[in-house]
């Protein structure tokens, strides 16, 4: 008599894991977008603290300041990282910012045109007039030109129009961060260097300005394709 035993069959896998599939990617854009909330956090009191250490400091020209700003002005990353987490969690962005974006804006401008604004009192109370009213004309111009430019973005948001970030307002802010740096370093504590440094800066404010009239006209041609 043949006897034929049955045995339960032990399936060894994964089957327990839950695999990584759409339903995982809202999480992992959640993350993404705190994250980058947190970056912008940190950029905005960041600007502040450097502010004051500029304003306070009587030779604030040093590698370590330059280094500080550097690694303010990378956070500027966290803008790729929130519209990242924000397609992971299937949010359309091509009608309205989120308010994220904006804070992220501002903080953009606190950094560059706080740490202008510092750069030229501090080098007023140095007793260096000339090149403190040159970043002063600067700052002046770059800050007009940021209200601006704002106040062009959220009519042009409230319309429903595009207001995501061109590629000249991207390529404006690595100049911006680069000429406010060389500022901040030991090169420009010489005459010649501070000369350098004052053209660094107006050509910035050129390029800042070129870069708010060409989304002003970008946002202009989209309301008359809009009539």
């Amino acid at each position: 008599m043949n006897i034929e035993l049955e045995y339960p069959k032990i399936e060894i896998g994964l089957q327990d894991t839950p695999p990584i599939t759409h339903t995982t990617y809202p999480s992992i854009g959640i993350a993404a977008e705190q994250v980058a909330n947190c970056l912008t956090a940190i950029r905005g009191v960041g600007a502040v603290a450097i502010n004051r250490h500029i304003v306070a400091t009587e030779n604030y020209q040093s590698w370590q300041t330059v280094g500080a700003f550097a690694l303010l002005a990378l956070t500027d990353m966290e803008g790729r990282l929130a519209r990242w987490g924000r397609k992971l969690q299937h949010k359309d962005e091509d009608v309205s910012r989120p308010v994220q974006s904006y804070i992220d804006h501002l903080t953009d401008k606190g950094l560059v045109d706080g740490t202008m604004a510092a750069i030229a009192s501090r080098e007023r109370n140095n007793g260096n007039t000339a090149y403190a009213n040159a970043i002063a004309v600067a700052t002046g111009i770059t800050i007009a030109r940021d209200v601006a430019t704002t106040a062009d973005r959220v009519a042009a948001d409230i319309q429903g129009i595009d207001t995501r970030a061109q590629e000249s307002g991207k390529q404006k802010a690595i100049k911006q961060y680069l000429a406010v740096g060389f500022a901040l370093s030991p090169l420009a504590k010489p005459a010649i260097g501070k000369t350098a440094a004052a053209i660094g800066l107006g050509h910035s404010t050129h390029e800042s300005i070129k870069s708010g009239w060409s989304l002003h006209q970008y946002f202009s041609n989209q309301r008359k394709n809009r009539q």
